[in-house]
């Protein structure tokens, strides 16, 4: 990892800027700032589906994903209600495509793909054989991430 480090701070002069988020990462792309980027799909897909010519791809060497989930804490003091929320969100694909609408992430919910437009579909999913270069990480069990990669690129932001 120190080797990547040092790498990347001495390429970071060619580098326009390391974004802290995706808002950022859109403006910078919607301003031509610059021509090449990397972020989430979210904010890459939002852009897509505004219309904006970009495209995105998982790079052959690979990247790490990770999916968001909700979760109620043990001993909620409300637990009945919290099922009763999670129940409403996954009753039907309609809300997993709202949600995919509304923020440009891919949708684990079953059957979603009816109910979005071709241009949603195409830009929240990726090839297999782009899929298949995804590392998927449990958060609470990460070295490599919070060990290694988070110190590197605070070392690198601060360079």
């Amino acid at each position: 990892m120190a080797e990547v480090q040092q790498f990347m701070i001495d390429k970071k002069p060619l580098v326009r800027k390391y974004y802290d988020g995706g808002a950022e990462f859109q403006q910078m792309m919607v301003n031509q700032d610059i021509a090449l980027g990397h972020s989430w799909n979210g904010p890459a897909a939002a852009l897509i589906n505004d219309g904006f010519p970009l495209g995105m791809s998982i790079p052959r060497e690979g990247s790490y994903g990770f999916v968001y989930t909700f979760n109620i804490a043990n001993n909620a003091p409300n637990a009945d209600n919290a099922y009763t929320f999670l129940d409403a969100l996954l009753s039907s694909p309609e809300i997993g495509a709202a949600m995919t609408k509304a923020s440009g992430f891919i949708s684990t919910y079953k059957d979603v793909a009816p109910h979005l437009t071709e241009l949603e579909r195409k830009s929240t999913s990726f090839p297999e054989e782009q899929l298949a270069n995804l590392q998927f990480f449990r958060a609470e069990q990460n070295e490599l991430k919070y060990g290694l990669m988070d110190p590197a690129v605070e070392a690198i932001k601060a360079a």
